[in-house]
């Protein structure tokens, strides 16, 4: 009788282990845990480490074009922040230009934008003319609004515009 419960005993000891058996997913239970407690706090460390820190005040910026102006990057920053917009305004004439932003050095969208009869428009991510065609990142889609995060550079470039008018935009920093 002591032999089988001495032996009940010492199999329960080495599957639950000892507080201080050292973390290993194959080890005890105790050391299982260990590792795992080990894992946890690794996950969070990695997820707390990537998010976005709060923002700083949104910065409005533009720049006028001209017919024939060329290719101009009107916008290039470095760092890390959000677009928040990108939209045109004419001037006096019908036209059309091309308008390119690239985020962290990728082209996300590239486009000729063509004023017919509205005064503004939001040249990025559209599929058709006019701004009921636009398919944002946002929610806010008759503003214009893209909310697009950008982790190193953000650079905006007007080329082939054959009218007059002007490029707005916002955006925010860390």
């Amino acid at each position: 009788m002591f032999g089988m419960m001495e032996a009940l005993l010492s199999f329960i000891r080495r599957q639950v282990g000892l507080r201080t058996d050292s973390a290993s997913a194959t080890g005890s239970i105790h050391a299982k845990i260990g590792d795992l407690k080990n894992t946890v706090s690794s996950l969070a460390n990695t997820i707390l480490s990537t998010l976005q820190k709060p923002r700083g005040n949104p910065v409005l910026g533009s720049f006028s074009f001209s017919a024939g102006s060329g290719s101009t990057t009107v916008l290039d920053i470095t760092g890390r922040g959000q677009l928040l917009s990108v939209w045109l305004e004419k001037y006096y004439t019908e036209g059309s230009v091309r308008v390119l932003v690239y985020i962290d050095e990728v082209l996300v969208s590239s486009g000729e934008w063509f004023f017919t009869g509205s005064r503004y428009g939001y040249p990025v991510n559209w599929l058709g003319l006019g701004d009921e065609y636009v398919q944002k990142y946002g929610q806010d889609v008759g503003s214009g609004m893209l909310n697009i995060p950008f982790k190193s550079r953000l650079r905006v470039v007007v080329s082939g515009a054959n009218n007059s008018g002007r490029i707005n935009w916002a955006y925010v920093l860390e």
